[in-house]
């Protein structure tokens, strides 16, 4: 996927996301411009999402694409980003020659493409909740692309005062939270899985020179973090090979999977979006 944009005028540096059929495939900021203009692109290689592309010919597996740069324009701020799309293709004429060849099914878990209050984590609503369904069959491997990025008082995390001196934070303009962060994945309330974010500096962060003439890393282009969840996705097996299952009325495809940020603070937020890759036995 190759991404083109220009802009022109006076803005702040926004934050935006596409989807793909409600699976969030690109996080970014945009670039802050001039009067005269500015120009950017993004390159994003999406094989990893291919099955989406695999069966679109019938009018009843279209693509919808959904594109969203929350934006403010008044007397001041008059930029406004022009943004162009295209996806190219290379086919793989022997897939059979491929070992590492698999079905594998993508599936959206917040599906609120464009929806940014519903990607919230804040200090006061700290958890992110949804249900998913599985069908554990022929299943090799199940990973989750996470999304995040922080905002408000959240962007920079990592140079926030302790909780203890919020007094003074209220009163220099300053944020609290202290500087450790911490994105948890739990499955079916059990944690499946932690990482410490990475530090992305937007356009028009900290200094100049952290962003110009080059961006900062990662600012165009968030990556997500992967989670394997695998065992928490799959029926567990006794000493014998049979299923165990506590409750034989509850349906084993169906999981809880919720997302937090550990010292997120009140004043700021985390936008926090997700999506199942299912790889499953060739062929099935």
């Amino acid at each position: 996927m190759d991404i083109s944009v220009t802009e022109n005028g006076t803005q702040f540096d926004r934050y935006g996301a596409m989807w793909i059929n409600g699976v969030e495939i690109l996080r970014t900021t945009t670039a802050e411009p001039t009067s005269e203009g500015i120009a950017w692109t993004i390159e994003k290689d999406l094989t990893t999402y291919s099955s989406m592309f695999a069966d679109t010919t019938s009018e009843s597996a279209p693509l919808v694409a959904t594109l969203s740069i929350p934006n403010n324009i008044d007397d001041t701020y008059t930029g406004v980003p022009l943004v162009t799309t295209t996806i190219t293709f290379y086919p793989n004429t022997n897939p059979e020659d491929d070992p590492n060849h698999a079905e594998v099914e993508v599936v959206a878990i917040t599906d609120s493409p464009g929806n940014w209050e519903q990607m919230s984590v804040t200090g006061n609503t700290p958890f992110l909740n949804y249900s998913v369904s599985v069908d554990p069959t022929d299943v090799t491997c199940v990973t989750l692309d996470l999304m995040a990025s922080a905002h408000g008082c959240e962007e920079f995390w990592y140079t926030n005062i302790d909780d203890e001196s919020n007094p003074i934070a209220a009163e220099l303009g300053l944020c609290g939270g202290g500087t450790y962060r911490e994105i948890q994945v739990y499955v079916d309330g059990l944690l499946a899985g932690a990482v410490y974010p990475f530090p992305v500096v937007y356009t028009g962060g900290i200094n100049p020179l952290l962003w110009r003439p080059l961006s900062g890393i990662m600012s165009f282009d968030i990556p997500a973090y992967s989670f394997d969840i695998t065992p928490f996705l799959l029926p567990q097996t006794d000493a014998a090979g049979r299923t165990e299952t506590q409750d034989q009325d509850q349906d084993q495809n169906q999981h809880e999977i919720a997302f937090t940020v550990v010292g997120n603070n009140l004043s700021g937020n985390w936008y926090v979006d997700g999506s199942l890759r299912v790889s499953r036995t060739a062929g099935v």
